[in-house]
């Protein structure tokens, strides 16, 4: 597909697609092994969901509504805003983007980011906060590389008379992520409030922290992390070894030679 539109009040399945330039508008989207240079795509309808997995995509814009379901992608230069409504995403890839992934939400969702690359991005993650959704957000076994801003909280609902966050400013746990070998320190002074407001409606918290870059690995919906092997050990666990009987065979038949020599030694 080049410079295409293609927009429905329906649904889209799109399998083995390479699309350049081109807008994609649907309901339910459902994304598969496909590639993508620039252009949009877009699910609209909060009761829907945008379901994409093993994709490629450069430059592109995506812009979710409903529900979303993102596992195994690469995302590069991508400007990427998830919906009101619960998000999964696991094993995917966000770099080199001003911001690697916009994150909206309510406190009725069970929001998952778990097992996925931040790397080269000016600002990582930058959540959107409204009502205190993020409380229900499980961020775990992410790595976040290098950036200028780790996170970015940011309103858009605030009250007209004081102008402060809605947020309820309650603690978040981010457990289990590697932070680039960040001092504790220097981690909280790059997760700013994106208003420089005095009332932050969020506080993050990071312990504990991955002090190795895990290896990450998503399969069946199950994200494991598996640690690094030395290559000898790895070696050997993978070589064909030679059936048991066959060692015994050749230690009776050295064993015998060698009784027959010292029998003729006698």
């Amino acid at each position: 597909m080049q410079n295409s539109h293609l927009e429905t009040e329906g649904n889209i399945e799109l399998n083995y697609v390479s699309a350049e330039e081109s807008v994609i508008i649907g309901y339910n989207l459902t994304v598969k092994e496909s590639k993508f240079q620039g252009g949009k795509l877009e699910s609209r309808a909060w009761t829907n969901q945008f379901s994409m997995e093993n994709c490629k995509l450069d430059g592109c814009e995506i812009t979710v509504s409903g529900k979303g379901l993102w596992k195994n992608n690469e995302f590069d230069g991508c400007k990427i805003e998830t919906g009101s409504e619960p998000f999964r995403i696991t094993g995917n890839m966000f770099k080199r983007s001003p911001v690697g992934l916009r994150i909206h939400g309510n406190s009725g969702s069970s929001n998952t980011l778990t097992f996925n690359t931040f790397e080269d991005n000016k600002t990582h993650i930058e959540i959107r906060v409204s009502e205190g959704f993020e409380q229900n957000m499980r961020v775990e076994n992410n790595v976040f590389g290098k950036a200028t801003h780790a996170v970015k909280i940011q309103s858009f609902n605030r009250t007209t008379r004081e102008g402060w966050h809605l947020g309820d400013k309650r603690p978040v746990s981010w457990k289990n992520n590697y932070w680039d070998n960040r001092s504790a320190t220097d981690l909280q002074a790059s997760i700013i409030d994106a208003e420089d407001d005095i009332k932050l409606a969020v506080v993050i918290g990071t312990e504990p922290q991955l002090t190795e870059k895990p290896i990450m690995k998503v399969s069946d919906n199950q994200s494991i992390t598996l640690p690094d092997v030395p290559p000898a050990i790895q070696r050997l666990a993978t070589e064909k070894h030679l059936p048991k009987w066959i060692f015994k065979a050749v230690g009776i038949l050295l064993l015998s030679l060698l009784i027959q020599y010292l029998v003729k030694k006698i």
